[in-house]
């Protein structure tokens, strides 16, 4: 909690300031992790989002080779 330095207390201003400045980088390096936690979800989230479409489109273009070597073959037992 930032102190603040209109306060009357027995610290000194520079006390005061190296207590505030403390605390701020306390309050980064929270959000910081917090920000780095989000981006690994997000992460996640995007790799089950496109491996789920790449085998959706796997599946169906093995599925058209599947029909293309159909008529191919019956092509070539004319």
């Amino acid at each position: 909690m930032l102190v603040p330095l209109s306060e009357p207390s027995q610290l000194n201003t520079r006390e005061l300031l190296q207590c505030n400045l403390e605390q701020l980088v306390s309050d980064i390096n929270t959000k910081r992790k917090r920000d780095t936690t989000l981006l690994e979800d997000f992460k996640k989230d995007l790799e089950l989002l496109c491996s789920a479409a790449y085998s959706s489109m796997q599946a169906a273009l093995y599925s058209l080779y599947e029909q293309n070597s159909k008529v191919i073959n019956d092509k070539l037992e004319e």
